[in-house]
């Protein structure tokens, strides 16, 4: 009888011993699944940083934005990994990924930046999945020197429509600008070549030598031309070169506008805007 009831007891332990390891085993392999797919989710993130900086890095130095898209696309895209369990993807509007948008608007000394979405998901069987995203941005500084002679064809080496083969030629016309007296070829020699930006109380007008005008380019009140400083000698000094549009100043003295001189040897139509950022 006694031994009847040792086998009895025998077998139940058995059997407990068999229900805690299945329990034990499949909370193990959970722990492994979630192990591993959250190294793939870090090694996915790593391999969207890089391609987000290389995007960045064409951006900056002129690239369009098709070329940048289609970076991240061959080096992100077409890369990252999932597993049965997981489930990757990228999403991104090629339209607005990179800010700013529009190409001409990364102009030298400004900041762009290439954000893109991650969105991964754990899923086992017909469970639910557990869904999160993960932006991904990366910023950096347009280069200088990535127009050298300032006409909007970009110098660098790259797939670009724009792409520029006389880069020290404003004017493309086969003379180099450090021999030619007229870099836009707009008939005005470089040091005549200048205007006058103001605020007049209801437009704002560049005069170039003729009469205040109205120009459409500056109905926002920017320009994007180098300011010449008119020193107390009556003499003039050029001011550094601008990396960005600059707001015309608006304020009065005595009812009489405040006149900035600008260099418009860069600036074919006169518009005052440079030719490398008058699209």
């Amino acid at each position: 009888m006694r031994d009847v009831e040792n086998k009895l007891i025998s077998k139940k332990k058995s059997g407990q011993y068999m229900v805690e390891f299945g329990l034990t085993f499949i909370f193990f392999i959970f722990i492994i699944l979630a192990v591993i797919n959250l190294m793939l989710i870090a090694y996915n993130f790593n391999l969207g940083q890089r391609a987000t900086w290389e995007a960045a890095r064409l951006a900056a130095v002129g690239a369009s934005n098709s070329d940048v898209a289609t970076v991240i696309y061959d080096r992100f895209a077409s890369q990252f990994f999932a597993s049965p369990f997981m489930v990757s993807a990228i999403d991104f509007d090629t339209e607005t990924f990179i800010t700013p948008n529009n190409q001409f608007e990364r102009i030298e000394g400004t900041e762009i930046e290439v954000n893109i979405g991650y969105r991964t998901g754990f899923s086992f069987l017909a469970m639910s999945a557990i869904e999160g995203t993960f932006p991904i941005r990366s910023r950096l500084y347009v280069i200088q020197r990535n127009d050298n002679d300032r006409d909007g064809f970009y110098d660098t080496v790259t797939a670009n429509a724009k792409a520029d083969s006389r880069q020290n030629d404003h004017d493309n016309d086969g003379i180099p600008d450090s021999s030619d007296p007229d870099w836009d070829n707009d008939g005005r020699t470089n040091l005549t070549d200048t205007g006058i930006l103001l605020y007049n109380g209801a437009a704002y007008t560049l005069d170039t030598g003729a009469g205040a005008k109205v120009v459409t380019k500056l109905s926002d009140g920017k320009f994007c031309a180098r300011i010449i400083h008119i020193l107390s000698d009556g003499s003039y000094d050029s001011g550094p070169y601008l990396f960005r549009p600059q707001k015309i100043p608006r304020t009065y003295s005595g009812y009489i506008a405040i006149p900035i001189m600008v260099d418009l040897s860069y600036d074919k139509n006169n518009n005052g805007w440079e030719d490398r950022y008058d699209n």
